[in-house]
C-alpha cells in the first residue's frame, strides 16, 4: 500500500483544478485554505510533502503547501 492510497484528497477531482495565482483574491484564498484543511487532517502529509520536493512537482498544493510556498525547500540528500 503506497502513502497515497491514505492520503485524505484521495479521489477528490476538485484537487486538480488550475491553480489560481493571485492569492491576494478573496476567492482564491478560499479555494486554499479549503485544501489546507484537507491537508491538515491527513495522515500522510510528511510523506506528500517529502514526494512534491524530490519530484519537483510545480502545480497544486501538495503537504500543506502550494508550489509558491514549496519553493526554496531543500531536497532531500540521496
Amino acid at each position: 500500500m503506497s502513502w497515497r492510497d491514505l492520503a485524505e484528497c484521495r479521489g477528490l477531482t476538485w484537487w486538480c483544478a488550475d491553480q489560481p495565482t493571485n492569492n491576494a483574491d478573496p476567492k482564491i484564498a478560499a479555494y486554499w485554505e479549503r485544501r489546507r484543511r484537507v491537508c491538515a487532517r491527513c495522515p500522510v502529509t510528511a510523506e506528500c510533502l517529502e514526494d512534491a520536493v524530490e519530484s519537483s512537482t510545480r502545480e497544486w498544493m501538495w503537504g500543506g503547501l502550494t508550489a509558491g510556498e514549496r519553493r526554496g525547500l531543500p531536497r532531500r540528500c540521496l
